[in-house]
């Protein structure tokens, strides 16, 4: 994930350069909404890395029951799903949120019935909301 948000930067980078280039080509002289694309530019990318800074890294575990993430119980939502790749939302029973990317190649040394598995699992509903009531 970090490559293709380097890569996006960079590519942001390439076209905010073109279209400098042109505007300087066609009028010698930058015009204001250069330096506004720039600025938000310049926003965006550091945004980006101070996300990649910042992501968090530990391990996930479901005991079929409960989400532990960092020594803290919670619940997994699934964000983006992208096949080989999840972006789960992780709120913990102090209401902390945490981001986490995950990727079929990093996890669990890239066993696929492992990451086919972790998929169901974070789709799947605890194992306390699946028994029926007998009430």
């Amino acid at each position: 994930m970090k490559w293709v948000l380097a890569g996006v930067v960079l590519l942001g980078a390439a076209a905010l350069g073109l279209y400098g280039y042109h505007t300087d080509a066609f009028s010698k002289q930058l015009t204001w909404q250069w330096a506004l694309v720039a600025g938000a530019w310049l926003i965006s990318a550091v945004a980006v890395w101070h996300f990649i800074r910042h992501l968090p890294r530990g391990e996930l575990d479901f005991d079929g029951e409960n989400w532990y993430f960092a020594d803290l119980v919670g619940t997994v939502s699934v964000r983006f799903d992208g096949q080989n790749c999840l972006l789960l939302q992780f709120t913990s029973e102090f209401k902390q949120v945490y981001w986490l990317w995950l990727e079929a190649r990093l996890v669990l040394s890239f066993v696929p019935s492992h990451w086919h598995d972790l998929r169901r699992a974070v789709y799947s509903r605890p194992a306390s909301q699946n028994s029926p009531d007998l009430i």
